[in-house]
């Protein structure tokens, strides 16, 4: 464990909302055996505000925000065939985690 620790570029955590809370030493002890890790934490509304323990999943987020409405019938909303949000969030991420990777890379 330490020798993939020591290795690794990026730690990524999708847990729910106070789970990592739990883990942070756990976390601080990865740095401490490899200081450039980058840390990347998912969340689905947040870590403050009114949703903040609601659980994030994409059929939910497709409904509250009117998407499934593109789909089914008007009395019968659908589900949009793909992960729509999944697929953003997944992106995002990359594109989060390799910013951050060139960062380091040009600082050091």
């Amino acid at each position: 464990m330490v020798t993939t620790v020591k290795r690794a570029d990026v730690f990524i955590q999708n847990l729910m909302l106070g789970v990592f809370d739990r883990l942070v030493a756990y976390f601080q002890k990865m740095r401490s055996l490899n200081p450039p890790l980058i840390g990347c934490d998912i969340g689905g509304y947040g870590s403050t505000g009114k949703f903040v323990n609601v659980e994030a999943y994409d059929l939910l987020i497709q409904a509250e925000t009117g998407f499934s409405s593109i789909t089914g019938t008007e009395s019968k909303p659908g589900r949009v065939g793909v992960s729509a949000w999944d697929i953003a969030t997944g992106i995002t991420t990359y594109q989060s985690i390799l910013q951050a990777l060139y960062a380091r890379f040009k600082t050091n």
